[in-house]
């Protein structure tokens, strides 16, 4: 995680500043400790909820200058044991039996 921001040119400190305005605020907002964590192979608990953490990786990678796809690729080598959280909701099958109309 930590390379996106260098490749995009950021310090910890500008990548926060960048993030904040456009995260949820409360316990979800971006700080350079939780990026810190993120970065270190920590998670986040706080950014772990669906909603929360497609929005976190949905600005992340329009503040890091690439795809989210990108950003989902290099959490899911941060985070192995996430990789079920990082499926776009959209992308994700309904429960068994459940049809799309």
């Amino acid at each position: 995680m930590a390379d996106l921001r260098r490749f995009a040119g950021l310090s910890r400190v500008e990548a926060v500043r960048l993030l904040a305005p456009s995260l949820p605020k409360g316990p979800a907002r971006a700080t350079a400790w939780k990026l810190q964590v993120l970065e270190s192979g920590r998670p986040v608990s706080a950014w772990l909820e669906a909603t929360v953490r497609e929005s976190v990786v949905a600005v992340m990678a329009d503040v890091y200058g690439v795809s989210p796809h990108t950003v989902r690729r290099s959490w899911f080598s941060a985070f192995p044991e996430h990789v079920h959280l990082l499926t776009p909701e959209a992308a994700r099958p309904g429960p068994p039996g459940h049809q799309e109309t």
